[in-house]
């Protein structure tokens, strides 16, 4: 087989094994505990700004705008307080194809300091 088509096989097969990545994890429903990091950028902006690193080293962009009574200045205000603090997210999650890079959302349904007691 010739290096064309060997590099098309790859391809293939690495868009399939992606494609399930994704259909496995849309819709999932996490709880994450982690470190919160606010005003994070990306190169194409494929990145909502706020991310909860885990212990394991797994980044989460978190999506604020899908909860009426989360996406509210006061929230966006805390949330920007946490940065860098330890934090629980409780969500929706999915994955994202950009074109720089695979990004793990979670649509934010509730999220508390570590110290909260909930």
């Amino acid at each position: 087989m010739g290096i064309q088509k060997q590099l098309l096989t790859g391809s293939i097969c690495v868009a399939l094994m992606l494609y399930s990545i994704n259909d496995k994890a849309v819709n999932e429903s996490k709880k994450i505990d982690g470190i919160l990091y606010c005003n994070v950028v990306a190169v194409g902006g494929e990145t909502t700004g706020i991310e909860v690193e885990t212990p394991e080293g797994v980044i989460y962009d978190l999506d604020l705008t899908h909860q009426s009574d989360l996406n509210s200045p006061d929230l966006n205000s805390k949330v920007q307080t946490w940065d860098h603090r330890p934090v629980t997210v409780i969500g929706q999650a999915y994955i994202k194809f950009g074109k720089e890079r695979i990004r793990r959302i979670i649509q934010v349904e509730d999220i508390f300091l570590k110290t909260d007691k909930r």
